[in-house]
């Protein structure tokens, strides 16, 4: 008679659940299959013993079921070869039903699907290729194993040791590995699409290529592991720590990376459109060239971040803290930065239209050459920045705090800068043009190389201020402070300085000139102005 082996049966009073049974040949008449039948139901319907490749069961298994159709069809068996075959089959099982194989009967290759393994020691075993999906190794030792391109799908390894395993190509989709510790494994390659990896230690684990899609790592810890070029759009990475992770070229679009700690990690060239970095903690990542459009990364804390040339457009970042970022020629057009700390920042060349940086804190940063047409900063510290060759056309910076800045050949055409605070601003080679100054505080600033049209400077506070060779057409000055300051110009037309303070004013002949030519209602003057223009309106008779 033939041999026969068996794995892991269960007998049930309704059905036999057979894994790896060897079933010998049927003599002929009936059916004519022989081999291996793998996770089937063998029942008894009238005079017909049916394994059918169409029959569906379904598993209860870690809160979840899943259907399986591996089983090979005996169909329209007479009565007798039946009852023989099964007899056969329980005489089989009731030799071996809950045996487990030993380690030493384990190799490479092993079908060992839906085994009950907890706890099982297969550390340093030989099991790559081998089919472990849906088994039960919760808790197992496998530590050290080799499993290259192993099927682990549907399996619980809840708790499982695998550190320094090589899982290189092995497949762990859906699998359970809840507080696992993968540690140093090598898992390039492998996949673990919706695996539930939440709690897991990957500390150091190699991910290179490795397909992570709405996979669970939640709370995880992957500091320092390598997820280069790694798939993980979709998954769940919240409260995850990542530190100094490598993901070069990583695909993160839509993750939730929400509390993740990130410090030190590499990002470069990576993929993070959509995804949920609210309360995360990049200090010093590397985000250069990355992508990050439509991200959140409110309260995020980004300080010294490498932003080079990064897409953040249309990103939420209010209340982020950039201190010490470098932005340089990044695009966050349209981002919400509202309240957002990027003191000592580099933004030279970076794209800000209409981006809102209301209430923002940006002091000595630097933003030369950069765009900001229509950008919100009203109520923003801008104090002792460098704002030279940068473009503010029709910018917001109402109340903005402008102290100390330097601001050569800067663009603000049609900006609004009322109730601004300049105090001691250097403006150097701007052209202004329909500019709204209205009640700006520009008490010794320094104006020089001006042309002002059709700008509104009326109740500005130009005490002690130094405006030199200006060109200004069609300004409003009524209600303006000039008192101490110094006023040089080429050329003034329909200027209005009703109501203005023109005490201590210091001119030279050709601006009082000029000057006499304004409309001055009202205007308070020094008594020495008062005569030099008494001079120029009615000059002696020679």
């Amino acid at each position: 008679m033939e041999s026969w082996t068996a794995r892991s049966t269960i007998l049930r009073p309704t059905a036999l659940r057979i894994s790896s049974i060897l079933i010998p040949s049927i003599p002929s008449g009936g059916c004519k299959h022989s081999g291996l039948a793998s996770s089937g139901f063998v029942e008894r319907q009238g005079s017909v013993l049916k394994m059918s490749d169409s029959i569906k069961y379904h598993k209860e298994y870690h809160g979840y079921r899943k259907e399986r159709k591996n089983c090979f069809k005996l169909s329209y068996v007479s009565s007798g070869i039946a009852i023989a075959a099964l007899l056969a089959i329980l005489l089989a099982v009731s030799v071996v039903n809950g045996s487990s194989p030993q380690k030493s009967e384990l190799h490479d290759g092993s079908s060992l699907l839906d085994m009950e393994l907890p706890g099982a020691n297969l550390s340093g075993a030989h099991l790559n290729r081998s089919d472990f999906s849906g088994s039960n190794l919760t808790d197992a030792n496998l530590s050290s194993s080799f499993l290259l391109s192993a099927d682990l799908s549907d399996s619980s390894i809840d708790g499982s040791r695998l550190k320094g395993a090589d899982l290189t190509g092995a497949d762990l989709s859906e699998a359970a590995a809840r507080q696992a510790d993968f540690s140093g494994a090598l898992m390039n390659r492998s996949r673990l699409q919706d695996a539930d990896l939440s709690g897991a230690n990957l500390r150091g684990a190699y991910l290179i290529g490795a397909n992570l899609i709405g996979a669970n790592l939640s709370g995880a810890d992957l500091c320092g592991a390598d997820l280069q070029e790694a798939r993980v759009s979709g998954a769940i990475l919240s409260g995850a720590k990542l530190q100094k992770a490598i993901m070069i070229g990583t695909n993160l679009t839509a993750a939730d990376l929400s509390g993740a700690d990130l410090s030190g990690s590499i990002l470069t060239e990576s993929r993070l459109l959509g995804a949920n970095l609210s309360g995360a903690v990049l200090v010093d990542v590397d985000l250069t060239n990355a992508n990050l459009d439509s991200c959140d990364l409110t309260d995020a804390d980004l300080t010294r971040a490498r932003l080079f040339s990064a897409n953040l457009m249309s990103s939420k970042m209010k209340n982020v803290l950039l201190d010490e970022a470098n932005l340089v020629a990044s695009r966050l057009s349209w981002a919400d930065m509202r309240g957002c700390r990027l003191a000592h920042g580099q933004l030279s060349r970076a794209e800000l239209y209409g981006t809102d940086l209301s209430d923002s804190n940006l002091s000595g940063s630097d933003f030369t050459r950069s765009y900001m047409m229509r950008a919100n900063m009203s109520n923003a510290d801008l104090s002792n920045t460098d704002l030279a060759y940068a473009d503010f056309t029709e910018a917001n910076l109402s109340r903005a705090r402008l102290q100390e800045a330097k601001m050569p050949n800067l663009d603000i055409t049609g900006a609004n800068l009322a109730g601004a605070d300049l105090t001691a601003a250097v403006l150097e080679y701007n052209d202004m043009i329909g500019t709204n100054f209205h009640g700006a505080k520009m008490s010794r600033a320094k104006m020089t190389r001006l042309a002002l049209r059709d700008v509104d400077m009326s109740g500005v506070d130009l005490h002690g201020a130094e405006l030199a060779t200006l060109l200004i057409e069609d300004v409003n000055l009524s209600g303006a402070n000039l008192r101490d300051a110094s006023m040089n110009v080429l050329y003034i037309t329909n200027v209005d300085l009703t109501d203005a303070s023109l005490q201590g004013l210091k001119y030279d002949p050709f601006t009082l000139r000029y000057l006499a030519a304004a409309k001055l209602d009202r205007a308070q003057m020094s008594e020495n102005l008062l005569a030099d223009l008494g001079l120029i309106l009615n000059p002696p008779e020679t």
